[in-house]
């Protein structure tokens, strides 16, 4: 008979055939001698699973992962991996697992083993978690905490026990008196108020705390060189020191009590009574006497007697019919009254009088408004004077000869 099998190496052969039925898949021939009963020797044709392949229950099935070769007995060679060993692995620095390709060794993942594992992570395949601090780093292959410089502890979470500093806490500290140094760098840790190599110098003026590295802000006052609290000055108060007593205190912490009137403010510093311009005595609560002015009316006023002074400012207040800066002038001609701010209201450009207003009439004229001439038997200024003749002359008094025209008489 004709064998039809679908992997016969290529080859037909008519006669006797043995093992798998030349029907399976992936079998392959394999001739063999074979003695026949009368002694004789014949080939057979027996059916054996192909190369790379192997049988299972009658059935020829793909040589699993990490072998290849007749019945699958050889393993993979070097370098290859897989099923049928047909792939090839291209691992940078770790061995090549037969049947998974690149097994990675602890610290690194990706198909050629080529990347350490990310921050946080270590270990095989990257799985563990780091437990260490933010002081240190971690080993991505053993998870190992390598300490931060000044810093110790199984996690790295501890600064340098006490006088000791550096890369593994492994230096001694100089520093005198037992005072403590930085754990990173060993530098001496002064108390507060305190600097300089030894520790032994106070904190210069303006600077507060350890090793004196604080600012003081105190604008008025002191500044504490331990925790750098302001001490105010007299008359000073807050947190700053830079707002004034409030009102009616004074001195060291604004515990005193301003006694000062109410014409007044207080010292801040000293409590003294500074009264407002127009008092004076120690309380403030006298008024200037006429003729001084100011705070304290420490001046002298300057106006004349026909104005009254301010005590507070010194500025004349004039009288009627007086002006200027002192009060030492008349009305200009036309004006009279309060501040020579009224019109005269004479007729023909006569004056009035600076202070009342009313006409100074000029010699021989009479009247509200001078508009009348003297009565006979007087004359002048008012029309006070009396004439020494029958007939004067109402301006200078002068007699004058009267003529009788009708009559011819002269009298």
């Amino acid at each position: 008979m004709i064998l039809i099998g679908d992997n016969l190496c290529g080859r037909k052969y008519l006669g006797v055939t043995t093992g798998l039925s030349t029907r399976e898949n992936n079998a392959c021939p394999r001739y063999i001698r074979r003695m026949k009963p009368d002694g004789q020797y014949h080939r057979v044709l027996e059916m054996t699973c192909c190369p790379d392949y192997m049988e299972v229950d009658n059935r020829c099935i793909a040589c699993p992962a990490g072998h290849f070769g007749q019945n699958c007995s050889v393993p993979c060679l070097s370098g290859k991996y897989g099923q049928q060993c047909k792939l090839t692995c291209n691992c940078s620095r770790d061995r090549c697992d037969p049947k998974t390709g690149c097994k990675c060794k602890a610290g690194y993942i990706g198909a050629h083993c080529n990347k350490e594992c990310p921050d946080g992570y270590y270990g095989i395949d990257c799985q563990s978690i780091c437990k260490c601090s933010e002081n240190s780093d971690c080993d991505h292959e053993t998870g190992y905490c390598s300490c931060h410089i000044g810093y110790e502890g199984r996690f790295c979470h501890d600064i340098c026990r006490d006088q000791f500093y550096g890369q593994d806490c492994s230096l001694n500290c100089s520093c005198s008196n037992k005072v403590p140094c930085h754990h990173v760098s060993g530098h001496c840790l002064c108390p507060k108020g305190f600097t300089g190599e030894n520790c032994d110098e106070k904190c210069p003026v303006g600077t507060f705390g350890g090793n004196c590295l604080g600012t003081c802000s105190c604008v008025e006052g002191t500044c504490d060189p331990k925790d750098g609290t302001c001490t105010c000055s007299p008359g000073y108060s807050g947190r700053l020191c830079n707002e004034n007593c409030p009102q009616n205190s004074f001195g060291i912490g604004c515990n005193s009590t301003c006694t000062c009137d109410i014409n007044s403010r207080c010292h801040p510093v000293t409590g003294e009574c500074l009264c407002q311009p127009g008092f004076y005595g120690k309380d403030c609560s006298k008024k200037c006497s006429s003729g001084s002015y100011g705070p304290g009316c420490i001046y002298n006023c300057k106006c004349s007697r026909t104005s009254v002074c301010n005590t507070q400012t010194g500025e004349c207040t004039c009288d009627r019919g007086w002006t200027g800066l002192i009060c030492d002038h008349k009305c200009s001609s036309g004006y009279y009254g309060v501040g020579c701010l009224h019109h005269c209201g004479c007729l023909d450009n006569q004056h009035c009088h600076h202070v009342t207003g009313v006409c100074q009439c000029e010699a021989g004229k009479k009247g509200l408004h001078c508009n009348e001439t003297c009565d006979a038997g007087t004359y002048g200024v008012d029309c006070a004077d009396r004439c020494s003749c029958q007939h004067c002359s109402s301006v200078d008094g002068v007699c004058q000869q009267m003529h009788a025209s009708n009559a011819g008489i002269l009298l």
